[in-house]
């Protein structure tokens, strides 16, 4: 339809028994929630914490507490270990600090949450070994993961960014091609 009918059309467009149900229900939420809302307003906050015998309304958080201080990953690469080294951007995860913060809302950026999660573990690879397969790819310059990141490639600019890691099958076929050239 052109012109959806609003959210109070639909509820009085309803029986008066299904009205009753749902007011019923408001009702139950609001006041079960009342410890919610105290625990979300009070100085020391419970974390993953339910209340009421029927356990219908509760708290989360992802950590019981937030440190002042947060290190971040950073992901660059270079051609030769002197430099000159970029930096891939992603979408969301703090980085530049003159950077506008995102809005990323109702979207869930998963690799700028696994890298802020990593970082939480220290940042070892033995912690969250994804992070090499990251690192490869990146290398490799795989469009998928590129495509990820904010602006992409950093090395975009350039034909030989960075190199990767190959596969014997790679440095056969690499030197095939300039066997071929020489020829």
């Amino acid at each position: 339809p052109d012109n959806p009918p609003s959210l109070l059309m639909t509820y009085f467009g309803h029986t008066p028994l299904r009205r009753a149900c749902t007011s019923a229900f408001v009702a139950l939420i609001g006041t079960l929630s009342v410890p919610v809302v105290q625990n979300l307003l009070a100085r020391k906050q419970r974390m993953n914490a339910t209340y009421g015998r029927l356990r219908l309304v509760g708290s989360y958080g992802a950590f019981g507490t937030v440190n002042d201080h947060r290190d971040e990953l950073i992901v660059e690469s270079a051609r030769h270990i002197e430099g000159p080294w970029r930096e891939y951007r992603f979408k969301v995860k703090p980085g530049d600090v003159y950077r506008r913060p995102r809005w990323i809302s109702p979207y869930h950026h998963r690799l700028d949450w696994q890298i802020w999660i990593a970082a939480c573990k220290g940042g070892s690879v033995v912690r969250s070994p994804w992070l090499l397969a990251l690192m490869l790819k990146l290398l490799r310059r795989d469009e998928g993961v590129l495509g990820l990141m904010e602006g992409g490639d950093p090395w975009a600019d350039e034909n030989d960014g960075p190199g990767a890691p190959s596969t014997e099958e790679e440095r056969a076929a690499k030197k095939e091609g300039t066997d071929e050239d020489k020829g």
